[in-house]
């Protein structure tokens, strides 16, 4: 019979360099049978390690997550049992169709994702445990956080349901002729691949005509829904939207020229289809850059030498960057 350990010892980015009781998982090796040799366990300890954390022990105690590895043939036995939870899990593992060589790397694979899965709950609900559960609250709190920091981002988010706020500036063109610059925030809500955003956007801009230019300034907010996928570390989402509010509009005549010269307020809406690149920068801060195209459906337009000038009308396009931070 071969044994092994091994513990988890686990970080956390809330100022706190290390748990005061760490989590704790030892591994059993009795895989003789298994062709996994002294080498091959050392494999399979070093494949768990690289999963869960670092740190080895020696022997099993009440308040170490104790796993145990035995084969029946070409089938691999996984127990888990579990004080955080208070559970046990199982697993049988087909070995056959990998090589020898490669055996010892699968079953440790296997181990990790079966200790991951024992704690998913604890994701879920924390504070909610069995009654055989003999880990403290701190520890269940740590192994909720493991959960998460292995998750893929669209698991992790579905459970999570994290709101980010997102902070972005930009430069638009509308086709009357009038180019913007635009300072916009939005709330940012995510469950799984679909979005739900609330916009809110300031834009000035100007528009040269026969006796001057018109300065425009539009105040808008609405929202949009999105769908995101991932490609390589690079999340893609796409989303169709409205925004309405209030624009601005107003003249000033030319030096050479002498002309009235007034403003006024009027709504304003478009539609919005949006498509953005988002990069995770850290755990909490994301770098964001987008494209927006859309058609104005509520007009706005000026009066010059008594000839209406499309101004808040027409195609928009739309280039922005910004970031977007999680806060909760």
């Amino acid at each position: 019979m071969i044994r092994g350990a091994l513990i988890l010892v686990c970080w956390f980015a809330w100022g706190h360099t290390a748990l005061a009781e760490p989590l704790r998982v030892h591994i059993q090796v009795d895989a003789l049978d298994c062709a996994i040799d002294e080498g091959a366990t050392r494999t399979l300890m070093r494949v768990a390690r690289v999963e869960l954390g670092e740190f080895l022990v020696d022997a099993p105690a009440s308040d170490v997550t104790r796993v145990v590895v035995s084969c029946d043939g070409v089938t691999a036995n996984l127990r888990v049992d579990d004080p955080i939870t208070g559970k046990a899990l199982e697993r049988r593992l087909d070995i056959s169709s990998l090589p020898i060589p490669s055996r010892a790397r699968g079953i440790g694979l296997a181990v990790a994702e079966l200790v991951l899965a024992s704690w998913v709950e604890l994701e879920l609900s924390p504070t909610q445990t069995s009654p055989d559960a003999t880990a403290t609250a701190q520890s269940r709190h740590a192994a909720a956080e493991v959960v998460r920091r292995h998750a893929p981002d669209e698991r992790r988010d579905a459970v999570r349901q994290p709101v980010r706020v997102v902070a972005m500036l930009g430069q638009g063109w509308l086709s009357s002729g009038v180019t913007m610059r635009s300072a916009s925030a939005r709330f940012a809500y995510r469950r799984g691949a679909l979005g739900l955003h609330f916009d809110t956007d300031l834009a000035q801009g100007t528009q040269n005509v026969s006796l001057g230019e018109i300065n425009t300034l539009t105040i808008a907010g609405g929202p949009r829904v999105t769908g995101a996928i991932r490609i390589d570390g690079l999340s893609l989402e796409a989303g169709v939207g409205l925004l309405a509010g209030a624009a601005r509009l107003s003249g000033m005549s030319a030096e050479n020229i002498n002309a009235a010269e007034s403003s006024f307020w009027a709504p304003w809406a478009a539609w919005q289809v949006t498509l953005e690149a988002r990069a995770a920068a850290t755990r909490r801060l994301s770098l964001v850059a987008g494209l927006t195209a859309g058609d104005v459906f509520v007009a706005v337009n000026a009066r010059v030498a008594e000839v209406e000038v499309p101004t808040i009308d027409g195609r928009l396009l739309g280039a922005r960057v910004g970031v977007e931070v999680t806060i909760w």
